[in-house]
C-alpha cells in the first residue's frame, strides 16, 4: 500500500533516500538541510535529540518557552531550504540508539506541542517505549499517544529500534503484527546485524510482510553486515532508506552521495 505526502509517494518504486538532520544548533541544522537537497533527498528527518541533548537541563528548560520557540524556528528553517519534501519528527533516546536521556511524559510534551504546531509531516513514535514484551509500559499509552498526534492531522511513524542486536525474523513478523493493530500510518524497523545472515533474515521477513502489511514499510539492518540491507531493501519492501550527511545517524549508514547512486544504479 502507497501513502502520499505532498508530492512525495511512499511505498511504490524506488525507495526513497532519507537523510537525517543531527545539528546541535540551528545554524548547523539549516547547513545540513541545504546540504540535503544538494544530495537530492527525497525526505528529511529532524533528530531533534541531537538538539536537545545539547540544550543542558531538560527536565526544566521544557518547562519554558524558549525551547520550544526555538525548535518551532528550526522546523521553519527546514521547511522553507527544504522546499516540500516530507519531513519526519524524531526524538531517539540513549537505549534507541539516540543522544538524550528523556522520560516518556517529556518526550510526550515535545511530541504534542510539534504536532499542534502542523510543521512535520510524520512523528516518529517508539513502540520500544510502550510494548510491555519489548520492555515498555504499555499498548494503552502507545494508542493514546499515536490518538493524540492523529487528532493534529499529523502521520505517525511507529518504529522499533535495536541498536545491540537483531531479532528473529520470526520475531520481527509477530512485532510488526503487534505495530500494526494501532493504526500507524508507516512502520519502521532497525536492528543491528552482526553477520550477513542475520541481514538476510530481516530482509525475508520484509518481504514476507510486504503482502501482508497494509501500509509502507521502512526495514533495515544497523551495522557493516547489514549495509546491503539498506540497498537491497527495496526489493524486498522496504520503501525508503537512510543515508547519512556527515557521520550519520546510526551504524552502517552509506554517505548520501554513494546512497544516490547505488539507488540509481538498481532502481533505476
Amino acid at each position: 500500500m502507497s501513502l502520499r505526502i505532498r508530492n512525495t509517494i511512499f511505498g511504490e518504486g524506488k525507495p526513497l533516500m532519507a537523510v537525517s538532520l543531527t545539528g546541535e544548533t540551528r545554524d548547523e541544522i539549516s547547513g545540513q538541510a541545504a546540504e540535503a537537497v544538494r544530495q537530492q533527498a527525497d525526505v528529511i528527518e529532524w533528530r531533534a535529540d541531537y538538539f536537545l541533548a545539547a540544550s543542558g537541563d531538560l527536565a526544566n528548560k521544557l518547562l519554558e518557552p524558549d525551547i520550544y520557540a526555538q525548535m518551532l524556528r528550526i522546523m521553519d528553517d527546514v521547511e522553507v531550504i527544504c522546499k516540500g519534501r516530507p519531513r519526519i519528527f524524531t526524538i531517539r533516546t540513549k537505549g534507541q540508539g539516540g543522544m538524550v536521556d528523556m522520560t516518556n511524559d517529556m518526550i510526550y510534551s515535545v511530541q504534542e506541542f510539534m504536532a499542534q504546531s502542523g510543521l512535520p509531516d510524520f512523528i516518529d513514535v517508539e513502540v520500544k517505549g510502550f510494548k510491555p514484551e519489548y520492555g515498555g509500559i504499555g499498548g494503552r499509552l502507545l494508542q493514546e499517544r499515536i490518538d493524540m498526534i492523529h487528532d493534529e492531522r499529523v502521520k505517525v511513524l511507529l518504529s522499533y529500534h535495536d541498536p545491540e542486536e537483531m531479532i528473529l525474523a520470526s520475531d520481527i513478523v509477530k512485532l510488526v503484527a503487534a505495530m500494526t493493530k494501532y493504526g500507524a500510518d508507516m512502520y519502521k524497523v532497525a536492528a543491528m546485524a552482526h553477520t550477513r545472515s542475520e541481514a538476510n533474515g530481516l530482509l525475508q521477513a520484509t518481504e514476507y510482510l510486504r503482502k501482508r502489511v497494509t501500509a509502507p514499510m521502512v526495514t533495515m539492518a544497523m551495522g557493516e553486515a547489514g549495509k546491503i540491507t539498506r540497498i537491497a531493501g527495496g526489493r524486498f519492501g522496504s520503501c525508503m532508506s537512510f543515508a547519512a550527511l556527515g557521520e550519520g545517524s546510526a551504524p552502517g549508514q552509506l554517505p548520501a552521495d554513494v546512497m544516490r547512486k547505488k539507488l540509481d544504479e538498481v532502481y533505476g
